[in-house]
């Protein structure tokens, strides 16, 4: 296997363990590989595979940042000097 840039080796998963590792069920897995959507996936002959980058990469971008509440820097300041 070839070497990321950090020089860690680069982690596979079966689809069974892929679906488990991002939350989802193994028939989503086979419906987007069948469709070619969603995850790259790594196919020699009948195994199917997923790297862990892609499937950090399909998380991050799922990623939903929340919207303070009546936080501002005025807050921040005032708790700081507290």
């Amino acid at each position: 296997m070839r070497n990321n840039i950090d020089n860690k080796p680069k982690k596979y998963l079966t689809t069974a363990p892929a679906a488990e590792y991002i939350g989802r069920h193994r028939s989503s897995l086979d419906k987007w590989r069948a469709a070619k959507i969603v995850l790259p996936f790594y196919q020699d002959g009948q195994k199917i595979t997923y790297c862990t980058d892609d499937l950090d990469n399909y998380l991050a971008s799922k990623r939903v940042e929340p919207i303070a509440y009546a936080f501002s820097e005025t807050a921040q300041s005032e708790d700081v000097a507290a």
